[in-house]
């Protein structure tokens, strides 16, 4: 009888034991299935984003450079001897920049763009800036042009208006609002009994403003220059052409 129960024993373990290694084995190939699963997930996922990567790299790539160029030839001719016969110029620099700009914001990684529109408000405000510089350029030159002809009122005017500049802080006054201060009166009696009512409010403005007007186009051309570098530096950061900074020694 314990021969028979032992050898019946040993069956049942055999059998056992075939099947929990059926089942191990089982288990482990579909552990090694769900293993190389993942990883054929993780590969794929790395190269979507090495693709992504390299076409948001090739969109900066293609439009950039043409809104740097843009950007360099609106900046250049508001930074120079901007007059009025320029205006057409100025009309197509702005209107170039204006469609350059809009394709690079809905080309350049969401990082990007609003450097790209700080550099946009710089240049309209040093566009404002060139205009109105030409604006009092203009006036000056008509009122030099009567006190060389030796008209005493545009000579009045002008000694008037150097009084205003030579006050520290001079009252301001827009002419849309209300009458002027007292100490503009002599000034613009002369003015218009010179014939220079046209030019009247400019020469005012640019008398009682602080700063001139070429101090203010002289900032907005450096505010200019630092988001240029700024945009410079945010292009080559998605180029991947920017070196990474020297660690602190």
């Amino acid at each position: 009888m314990d021969s028979q129960i032992t050898t019946a024993l040993i069956g049942v373990v055999g059998v056992a034991g075939t099947v929990g290694g059926t089942v191990l084995g089982s288990w482990l190939q579909a552990r090694g299935g769900r293993a190389q699963a993942q990883a054929a997930r993780d590969a794929a996922e790395t190269a979507a984003n090495v693709v992504h990567v390299q076409a948001v790299r090739e969109r900066v790539w293609t439009v950039m450079p043409a809104y740097l160029r843009a950007a360099d030839e609106y900046a250049d001719l508001m930074s120079g001897d901007y007059r009025n016969e320029d205006r057409e110029t100025a009309r197509n620099a702005r209107r170039t920049f204006r469609l350059v700009a809009a394709e690079a914001d809905l080309a350049v990684p969401e990082d990007m763009r609003p450097t790209l529109q700080v550099l946009s408000k710089k240049l309209r405000q040093l566009d404002r800036a060139a205009q109105r510089e030409c604006r009092t350029g203009r006036a000056h030159a008509a009122l030099e042009a009567l006190v060389r002809a030796g008209d005493q009122n545009a000579r009045r005017a002008a000694q008037e208006l150097l009084q205003i500049r030579r006050v520290e802080t001079p009252p301001s006054w827009e002419p849309l609002f209300g009458d002027p201060p007292a100490a503009y009166v002599p000034a613009i009696a002369a003015l218009d009994a010179a014939g220079l009512q046209e030019v009247r409010e400019v020469l005012l403005s640019d008398a009682h403003r602080r700063p001139g007007v070429q101090a203010v186009r002289h900032r907005a051309q450096n505010e200019v220059g630092n988001a240029r570098r700024a945009v410079t530096d945010a292009t080559r950061t998605a180029l991947g052409t920017r070196p990474e900074a020297e660690p602190a020694g």
